[in-house]
């Protein structure tokens, strides 16, 4: 295991930031005040009653994937792609435990039957993120290390990367329109 991780290291640091992030967002939402509970219960309240409209969660979700892939053709790729993902690894966190407080442990399977878009989503922003830092990382050693690298094979692989990102973007988008349609009879 610790050859794989030193082998692996911004695969390493990934899961470390998936770790941290998330004990980020179940602390923080630990730490909120009655108040401001109240108000995160009425938005899930609002949340669960509406239904997801596909053009906004297309814009919201396809724009940080764009630019986690753009950032990666990009040396300030490697400080700024770990800020993104470690934010919706937090946000994803604090969802679930409003969700959890909110509706209570017997409605856990139904909860993540809600967040699994936001699953598939992490996912493909892991892997995302990962190659986006790998790939900016190459640009590093090749502008400033003067390595040499086969580009082409390197270029390719990148693009494959986002097309694997399009389509588990494509299925969250998918699998949240059924779930909204699915979830008012749930809750």
């Amino acid at each position: 295991m610790i050859r794989f991780l030193k082998r692996y290291k911004i695969f390493s640091l990934l899961i470390l930031i998936t770790i941290i992030s998330f004990l980020i967002g179940i602390f923080f939402y630990a730490k909120l005040d009655i108040n401001s509970r109240e108000i995160v219960f009425q938005n899930i309240n609002n949340l669960l009653k509406s239904r997801v409209e596909i053009k906004d969660y297309l814009i919201e979700n396809l724009i940080p994937l764009i630019i986690i892939w753009i950032l990666g053709i990009s040396i300030i790729g490697i400080l700024i792609v770990p800020l993104i993902y470690s934010y919706y690894v937090f946000v994803f966190a604090f969802d679930l435990c409003a969700m959890v407080s909110y509706l209570g442990v017997n409605y856990l399977l139904s909860i993540i039957l809600y967040l699994i878009p936001t699953i598939i989503l992490l996912v493909s922003l892991f892997f995302l993120s990962f190659y986006s830092i790998c790939f900016s990382t190459y640009i590093f050693r090749y502008i400033f290390l003067h390595k040499s690298f086969t580009f082409s094979n390197i270029i390719k692989r990148y693009y494959l990367v986002l097309l694997f990102t399009f389509i588990g973007f494509i299925t969250s988008t998918l699998v949240k329109y059924l779930i909204t349609y699915i979830t008012p009879k749930i809750f």
